[in-house]
């Protein structure tokens, strides 16, 4: 397995639902998910507040592309008579660019953020040296503070983007159609 990839073959069916799961939340929070080890590098410059809200703010710019680069299309569902968005049924058609390429993307970006606390840490004490500290507690609480933006960030259809990864990785629906079963009818074959 490389560093930020994986292969569906070394690991368990189990493993890579699982897998596929946690990459779909990470990239259905994708600004908000990096930003946990960019925005401490920019309250070296910035203050507190307008990380925050430039943060906040692309995470919005995101919530209204991410399905599309995925090729994912929400349409309404023609054997239902409800008019809600339960209603609707997403359609999985070609991504703008290849679903490999941007699940290895969401890999790459989960193996940087593992660098969230020595960076918040690191930053905090620099700029606790510069008798910042509103700035330094920011930096210091930076990964804790993003999981509070997350809440108010809109979540996501997860489940959605994680049959788009589980496809991609080699998985089909028992169903022959990804956009009416459930996640647990995804089997490799």
């Amino acid at each position: 397995m490389g560093l930020f990839t994986w292969n569906p073959d070394d690991v368990s069916e189990e493993l890579n639902v699982r897998f596929a799961y946690l990459k779909a939340i990470e990239w259905c929070g994708l600004p908000l998910f990096a930003a946990q080890v960019i925005a401490p590098l920019l309250l070296l410059s910035l203050p507190w507040w307008s990380v925050a809200i430039g943060v906040s703010v692309l995470q919005l710019c995101w919530n209204t592309v991410r399905y599309r680069l995925l090729g994912i299309v929400f349409e309404p569902d023609p054997k239902s008579s409800l008019t809600t968005v339960n209603a609707e049924r997403q359609v999985y058609g070609q991504p703008m660019l290849s679903s490999r390429n941007l699940l290895t993307l969401a890999c790459t970006v989960g193996m940087i953020v593992k660098l969230k606390w020595p960076v918040s840490i690191a930053t905090g004490i620099f700029l606790f040296t510069r008798r910042e500290t509103v700035q330094a507690v920011a930096a210091f609480l930076w990964p804790i503070l993003t999981l509070f933006l997350m809440l108010f960030s809109g979540g996501g259809w997860i489940g959605v983007v994680q049959k788009r990864f589980l496809l991609e990785m080699g998985f089909v629906p028992l169903t022959g159609d990804p956009s009416s079963c459930l996640v647990e009818d995804f089997h490799r074959f």
